[in-house]
């Protein structure tokens, strides 16, 4: 896939995302969160963050490599960051922001059309843990 279409289906798919339309205590949680960062806005933050995710970045620091594109400078409307400020900003997100965000995008999807046993979703959580040994060969 070229970098020009990539970069059209990223756009599209974010501006799927209403931040205007979220559950009024979001909405306050997101003002609150700008209050208190200068650089990197909620808006920002998530536009790096799931820029990172559609380019299959493996870590902040190969999203801060990337961010060297005027394009993408001027289309995210900024010039620079660190990897250590996204960072920082990403974990002072709110769990309950993201929540209302995914809810939002699975309802758009669900009111677009019916529910299917062939065409649902099924969520799948890659976090891997360790377990004792002596007890879980």
């Amino acid at each position: 896939m070229d970098k020009h279409k990539k970069n059209s289906t990223f756009n599209k798919g974010f501006s799927s995302i209403k931040l205007d339309r979220l559950p009024s205590p979001i909405q306050k949680k997101i003002v609150d969160f700008d209050k208190y960062h200068k650089k990197l806005s909620f808006f920002q933050t998530l536009q790096l963050f799931l820029h990172g995710i559609n380019d299959e970045k493996e870590s902040l620091e190969e999203v801060d490599a990337a961010f060297v594109s005027k394009e993408l400078q001027k289309e995210m409307g900024m010039t620079s960051f660190s990897y250590s400020q996204l960072s920082r900003t990403l974990l002072k997100i709110d769990s309950k922001i993201l929540l209302a965000i995914f809810s939002q995008l699975v309802n758009q999807i669900k009111n677009k059309r019916p529910i299917t046993k062939r065409n649902s979703l099924n969520l799948i959580d890659s976090s891997t843990f360790s377990l004792n040994q002596n007890l879980y060969q």
